[in-house]
């Protein structure tokens, strides 16, 4: 393959698009009796979204908010916070998870089935993932290292990992959990859990699956990881949201709680995506001819997730999705949201691509993320033809 030219590129505002879409780095909780209630980053009330009796909330590629609501399926809220339409299909029983996989389409948990349903963007279900798996009431899910999906098990007390194909790679925390229904990928790389069955917050080492480390936590459901690097866990009982501290080694400390607005018991949490506007010049080189090629994508940065999406078209067809494994932590003088991102792509009928990112970046006064610089380097087999990509301008889309 030919040599990787280096990219570099820096944020700069722009007019809002033309779609409207949430604020960024805003707070979502589901509330069961009152639907999605939307706070700002100070967690002043904002307003109300969906229906009542969601479960789990995760953002998608296209900015729309995801909502698990039990038998009825997934709600899509348009970023007016109106539905547009629901995931339903006979495979899916309770959708209790969510998240977005590898390829960029949903994955939704079944606790009654003990499988996990994928659904492509027009909400087509396309396979089964844990069907016969180690799975027993399937609940939180995560994207992790080199896309791998990490599912907690609620009934049997343990993690499920699965590569980015869908295979079990392996199982863990069968020794320490008890109920564990949040899952999210934080502060050191390591895994956060809420173990609803213990009333704690528990930090696991993926490399070996082992406990870290444990902290009391009042009736723990739904997390997620703040803009600033602190987590944010839901306590279901009594309808607050607990905030969590992880100092430079590991250390977690709970920090306080803020009411939720709204009635009922609170489940998932989300915040909401900073979204920027990439504009790419290509070249794509063969042995016949070399062409440059103008292209747009959206890179979409998945606060509380560790996720970042990168979605170009339409010469590439599909998106990229990429995981920081050291995502969230913090050093002196400076924070950065996620670094050192490795994304993929293979459709058979394209060839193999791989984009590496490191994005920099740091929470300002306000409390938002801020982009500082990204760097990367592309390279994409198309057909006989090698593309090689410079980033022209990154725009802010919200």
């Amino acid at each position: 393959m030919r040599t990787i030219s280096v990219l570099a590129f820096t944020a700069l505002l722009a007019a809002p698009a033309a779609a409207v879409e949430f604020a960024p780095n805003h707070v979502f909780v589901a509330r069961s009796s009152s639907g999605v209630v939307e706070h700002d980053k100070n967690m002043n009330y904002f307003g109300t979204r969906g229906s009542s009796g969601a479960t789990a909330l995760a953002f998608g590629p296209n900015g729309h908010l995801y909502a698990c609501c039990g038998v009825a399926g997934v709600e899509e809220l348009d970023g007016n916070g109106i539905p547009v339409r629901y995931f339903l299909d006979s495979w899916l029983n309770y959708a209790a998870g969510i998240a977005f996989g590898p390829g960029g389409n949903l994955l939704v948990a079944d606790i009654n089935n003990d499988h996990l349903v994928e659904f492509d963007s027009s909400g087509t279900a396309l396979r089964l993932i844990g069907s016969g798996s180690s799975l027993d009431g399937p609940f939180g899910i995560a994207l992790g290292p080199e896309g791998h999906i990490f599912v907690s098990s609620n009934n049997n007390g343990r993690i499920v990992e699965f590569d980015a194909r869908g295979n079990e790679i392996r199982v863990f925390g069968t020794t320490y959990l008890n109920q564990p229904q949040g899952i999210a990928f934080g502060p050191h790389g390591y895994l956060y859990v809420t173990e609803y069955g213990t009333n704690q917050l528990t930090q696991i080492d993926v490399q070996d699956g082992s406990e870290v480390s444990s902290i009391a936590a009042p009736s723990p459901r739904g997390i997620c990881v703040a803009p600033d690097g602190r987590l944010r866990v839901t306590d279901q009982a009594n309808g607050t949201v607990v905030t969590f501290a992880v100092d430079q080694w590991g250390t977690m400390t709970q920090e306080g709680w803020q009411w939720v607005a709204g009635s009922g018991t609170t489940g998932g949490i989300a915040y909401s995506p900073f979204r920027l506007k990439v504009v790419l010049n290509n070249t794509c080189e063969s042995a016949f001819t070399n062409t440059t090629v103008k292209e747009k994508g959206t890179l979409s940065i998945f606060p509380g997730t560790g996720t970042v999406l990168l979605d170009l078209k339409p010469l590439l067809s599909m998106p990229f999705v990429g995981h920081g494994v050291d995502a969230f932590c913090s050093s002196p003088g400076k924070r950065r949201l996620l670094h050192a991102i490795e994304l993929h792509s293979a459709p058979a009928r394209h060839g193999a691509s791989t984009i590496f990112l490191r994005i920099y970046g740091k929470v300002d006064g306000a409390g938002f993320f801020v982009v500082k610089d990204v760097t990367g380097d592309f390279a994409r087999m198309y057909l006989e033809c090698v593309i090689r990509a410079s980033i022209k301008t990154i725009e802010r889309l919200n």
